[in-house]
């Protein structure tokens, strides 16, 4: 035992004994000092952490300490803990584990002070000064030492244990929320006090499990529990430990995607409505009349399906109370449940509600919830005039508009009309401000938990410039309302607003069938916007309509506008002063609708075009030209053996000015990246001398069509003949019947000797089964075939006294033996094994910017091979890896070569390397690629943990620069 006095004044003021005074007055004895430097610490080793010894240099020189590793000693060293308290003299207690029997009896004991070893070594590597704990509060390390949290929905017994875990660590726990709590630990969103963190957005709400992760990695010292990605990891999913129940939803595909949502965001489904936490109903009055007597059980909510998608789409709980179904409420309620259950802002905003309001209020209200609030978007002269009832009469006797000569306006046709005219641009301007107001402004806000539902790219795909339309319509409705109530020509209106018209609409139109695509794949990856989106097809103010039905309003004004005034210029006569302006307003329309629909002509296209050379491989460069125009595909037979050794289905594309020719791939899908077709060749038209009809008087209405094409490719003639694969059973039999066919070269074919190869054909027409007959004598014909070639082979080519069978057999035999050999099962893990011997065997990663050789098999794979394979035959644990470098200059040197995107050359070689090294049969136990996820995350996790420990140096060195490239 070593005896040195020490005062406070070693420890750092944060760490000293700075502690509230009620937490000394535990006994009467124990006071809290006036003066934390006048007392005397000394630090008591126990048990096993006696013989550590590097703990035992932490100390050395800088604190007093004594080891005591006798069970005696330390119990009267307990005994004595409380009367050196009174004389100042504090004892912390060190141990080496918090598991230990000693630990427990320490813990068990009042007034005393405990820590880890691993506290004292981790600030020794820190030089910082060791902090005192708190009394009889254990302090194992520091990791939560800046955490305040407070637990909900857990059990007492489990709420005292992880209550330890937290003091052990450093934290802090509170029994009620406030504003200093800076984490909860949520057993499952319920209770008041989730929703009052939820609301509040102060604190994280983490499960469960990231206090357990915190508690396993306390003898790491670069662990970080606040660290972003992992608090993502642990954070409590919308509803996590929820037991759902849906009652009410008849189609199976819809309850099975609202059962994988609410696994996917932490929730249960149960069968038995007794154990749910939330019922969730699609029609109250279903489940009134099924289970009329139905009382809830403690804790239990019936919600409204609306629920479930404000709880993924805040991704959190959301209150229950505002969406609680009255099971005592009057069943007579109207049968569509959504109108019960508005949310409180079309509650209070809707006038509707309110049946006791009298015929002056309701035109005040429409004043106030008309389509232009001023509260909204832009404020807007004229509001009371421009906000009138739709009701003609009723807007005539309304005080509170202002038309001017009201009583001399004509009621005719043309007037009507006109009125009609404003009445759907009012509500077309009415749509387009809830589009902006409930979709884009709500989706863009930044100020929600997780952030945007959308992001500004993907805002920007959907919404496109939707403003810019809204208030170039703002515009004409006013435009509009002030021609009608002044009696001017409505036709001037849109003649002025041509130019505008034509700009807004543009972009708008060009990229409509993208903005639909993004709606729905968004639907399919994005939970909070499909969720949102169902949230709103319960607001009457969009019609209960989907986005993607609301997004093409703007499509249809357009001609909607050019009806109307057509039938305004019928009502209106010849002399009429407004007459040309509506022929000229007509004139500028039309010619703004054919210049719309001109440019989505030429994007389709331009979007065919390019799917089409990103579906062909090796597609040449040239056939993406802006002059170039799709026509159609054929899907044909080759019977020249021009272009392909055997007859082969190809694929044309023909173009405006050429003829794309490829080969249709099969069983793309059980290959990934693959495309779906391989450019044969580019047949430009001027090429084509002619083209001819194959087309005897013997081929019947079933036969497949045939026809020539006599061309020049590549400077060479060619002469091809096609065959349409319309009949998949003709095109077989009139292969067969081709290959009957006396003529050597495709130069012969001609009428006479397609008629005389179609001859049977038109025997089989006057017959009742040609169709089962035929196939059947085509068929056998290889079938005597066959066999007479595999006897002539053994007497020609095999001279050994073995049967063709025997040898057949032998050779599968042998080379199915190296493959068998210890083989693992694909889906088998290969971990190391304490009484086996492990061989992990690798080799040079071959870099895929080129095809491999055999110097590069027999210089480094081959060889691992055949190694991997003798361990395996020896019975050792062997793990044969590998894969492909895809990361250097030489990768991106070749991508600049052959004009494309690393990326691409990385994923076009891999294939080639991986399908060069099936065939050579090496046996990887796995192959995989530098530029993998997981790869990524793997070397930067090194990399940082070097970084971080300063292994890494920086230096300069000398490489070549080229002056043109700059590079």
């Amino acid at each position: 035992t070593k005896v040195k006095e020490m005062t406070t004044k070693n420890i750092s003021p944060t760490s000293k004994i700075h502690h509230r005074r009620s937490k000394f007055k535990k006994n009467s004895e124990n006071t809290s000092p006036a003066n934390p430097s006048e007392w005397t610490i000394k630090f008591c080793i126990i048990g096993a952490a006696c013989s550590n010894k590097q703990l035992l240099s932490s100390l050395e020189d800088r604190y007093v300490y004594e080891c005591i590793d006798d069970e005696k000693e330390t119990i009267r060293t307990l005994t004595e803990t409380k009367n050196l308290l009174s004389q100042r003299q504090l004892r912390i207690y060190v141990v080496d584990s918090f598991d230990d029997c000693i630990f427990h009896y320490l813990k068990d004991n009042e007034d005393i002070y405990t820590i880890s070893s691993e506290l004292v070594l981790s600030c020794a590597e820190k030089e910082i000064d060791i902090p005192v704990p708190r009394r009889n509060r254990p302090l194992y390390c520091q990791h939560l030492s800046s955490a305040v949290i407070c637990f909900v929905g857990i059990r007492k017994d489990t709420h005292t244990e992880f209550s330890d875990f937290v003091h052990y660590l450093g934290g802090s726990v509170r029994k009620d929320y406030s504003d200093q709590v800076t984490h909860v630990i949520s057993h499952a969103n319920i209770g008041e006090k989730y929703l009052t963190a939820f609301n509040m957005e102060r604190s994280e709400i983490l499960t469960e499990e990231w206090l357990l992760r915190c508690w396993q990695e306390r003898n790491n010292r670069q662990f970080d529990p606040f660290e972003s990605e992992l608090i993502r990891i642990y954070r409590a999913k919308p509803l996590h430990n929820l037991n759902l129940f849906f009652f009410g939803f008849n189609n199976e595909n819809e309850l099975e995607h609202l059962h994988t949502l609410t696994n996917e965001h932490g929730g249960f489904i149960t069968t038995e409505m007794s154990e749910a936490s939330h019922i969730v109903l699609s029609d109250m009055n279903l489940f009134i009349s099924t289970y009329p007597s139905y009382t809830r059980k403690h804790r239990q909510y019936i919600v409204h399906v609306q629920w479930f998608w404000e709880c993924l789409c805040l991704m959190g709980k959301a209150d229950e109370s505002i969406y609680t179904v009255n099971l005592t409420s009057n069943q007579s309620t109207t049968s569509d449940s959504s109108l019960l259950l508005q949310s409180p802002s079309t509650q209070c905003e809707s006038p509707l509600l309110d049946s006791s309001i009298n015929t002056t209020v309701k035109r005040k209200r429409r004043q106030k919830h008309s389509y232009i609030n001023e509260q909204q978007i832009d404020p807007i002269p004229n509001s009371k005039r421009f906000n009138s009832s739709m009701n003609e009469n009723e807007n005539l006797s309304d005080e509170n508009i202002i038309v001017e000569k009201s009583q001399n306006i004509k009621k005719d046709n043309k007037y009507l009309i006109g009125m009609e005219l404003r009445e759907t641009e009012r509500n077309y301007v009415t749509m387009l401000s809830n589009i902006i107001r409930i979709f884009k402004t709500e989706m863009e806000k930044d100020d929600r938990r997780n952030g945007p539902i959308l992001t500004k790219v993907e805002s920007t795909q959907i919404f496109g410039n939707i403003e810019e339309i809204y208030h170039l319509h703002l515009l004409i409705a006013e435009q509009l309302d002030r021609a009608i109530t002044e009696d001017e020509c409505i036709g001037s209106v849109f003649l002025t607003n041509s130019v505008e018209l034509l700009r807004v609409y543009q972009p708008y139109t060009k990229f409509y069938d993208k903005t639909i695509e993004a709606v729905h794949t968004l639907e399919k990856n994005n939970s909070r916007f499909y969720a949102y989106l169902k949230i709103c097809e319960h607001k009457t103010e969009l019609g209960k309509q989907h986005l993607a039905d609301l997004m093409i309003r703007p499509i249809q004004r357009l001609p909607s506008i050019l009806l109307l005034l057509e039938r305004l210029l019928k009502y209106t006569p010849a002399t009429h002063v407004d007459y040309q302006l509506l022929i000229d307003s007509l004139d500028k329309l039309r010619e703004i609708a054919k210049k719309l629909n001109d440019e989505r002509g030429k994007t389709e296209k331009h979007l065919s075009m390019f799917n089409i050379v990103n579906s062909i491989d090796n597609c040449p460069p040239e056939l993406l030209a802006a002059h170039r125009d799709y026509i159609e595909k054929f899907q044909v037979i080759e019977l020249s053996q021009e272009l392909t050794t055997t007859r082969t289905h190809l694929t044309l594309f023909l173009f405006s000015d050429c003829l794309e020719v490829t080969k249709s791939r099969v069983n793309i899908w059980k290959t990934h990246g693959v495309k779906t077709y391989k450019h044969i060749a580019l047949i430009s038209l001027c090429d084509i001398r002619s083209l001819f009809d194959i087309s005897p008087v013997s081929l019947t209405i079933d036969e497949t069509e045939q026809f020539g094409i006599l061309c020049s490719i590549d400077g060479q003639a060619r002469q091809l003949i096609m065959a349409t694969s319309d009949n998949t059973v003709d095109i077989k039999l009139q292969n067969l019947k081709v290959e009957e066919s006396t003529t050597p070269k495709p130069e012969a074919t001609n009428a006479a000797t397609t008629e005389k190869v179609t001859k049977p054909k038109k025997e089989k027409s006057k017959q009742e089964k040609p169709k089962q007959e035929k196939p059947k004598q085509e068929k056998e014909k290889p079938k005597q075939e066959k066999p007479q070639a595999a006897d002539e082979a053994p007497a020609e080519v095999l001279d050994y006294n073995r049967s063709p069978e025997e040898i057949e057999k032998a050779l599968e035999e042998w080379s199915k033996k190296p493959s068998t050999v210890n083989k693992r099962q694909p889906d088998e893990k290969i971990l190391p094994k304490p009484d086996a011997r492990n061989i992990m065997i690798t080799s040079a990663l071959p870099y895929v910017n080129n095809v491999p050789h055999l110097g590069n098999l027999v210089g480094s794979l081959l060889s691992a091979d055949v190694f991997a394979r003798y361990c395996r035959s020896r019975n050792y644990n062997t793990l044969f890896i590998c894969g492909t470098d895809e990361y250097g200059t030489a990768t991106e040197t070749k991508a600049l070569e052959e004009k494309c995107t690393p990326r691409e050359i990385c994923d076009k070689y891999y294939a080639l390397h991986r399908k060069i090294y099936d065939w050579f049969q090496l046996e990887f136990d796995f192959f995989g690629r530098t530029s993998t996820q997981k790869q990524t995350e793997i070397s930067q996790d090194i990399f940082w943990k070097l970084h971080k420990r300063n292994l890494i140096s920086k230096n300069t060195v000398e490489q070549l620069f080229c002056e043109t490239c700059q590079r």
